[in-house]
């Protein structure tokens, strides 16, 4: 009898994790163009910022975040099923590189943070 074919072959997870890489890299790459310099984190950005952040890195986040859920229903089935490890640690190993990416751009933007704002008015001094 012949062995039922698994869900994801080799080609399949290197192909996955790839495209992961180069994703990863394209963000970084597109998301660095608004990002504040050293030490400026806290200052205002430019009004073109989110503009440039949302039409340049934010479709390879939506990419590759869809293509990793669809992966996502293969893979499970793959781990129940067969018991097979290795297609699952690579799905979390790369959404796991997606977060950090994130939370390393979301550090890099000007956050307005080091701006202080007076509440009290002048006769209240």
């Amino acid at each position: 009898m012949k062995a039922a074919r698994a869900p994801y072959s080799k080609v399949a997870l290197a192909l996955l994790f790839s495209l992961n890489l180069i994703g990863l890299t394209q963000y970084l790459r597109f998301a660095s163009l608004v990002w504040a310099p050293r030490g400026q984190e806290g200052l205002l950005g430019g009004p073109g910022d989110p503009i440039i952040w949302v039409l340049s890195a934010v479709p390879w986040l939506v990419a590759c975040s869809l293509m990793n859920l669809l992966a996502f229903r293969t893979i499970c089935a793959r781990l129940i099923l067969a018991g097979r490890w290795v297609p699952a640690l690579i799905l979390v190993s790369a959404v796991a590189a997606w977060v950090a990416a994130f939370e390393y751009d979301s550090s890099r933007h000007y956050n307005g943070g080091a701006l202080r704002i007076e509440t009290s008015t002048p006769a209240s001094r």
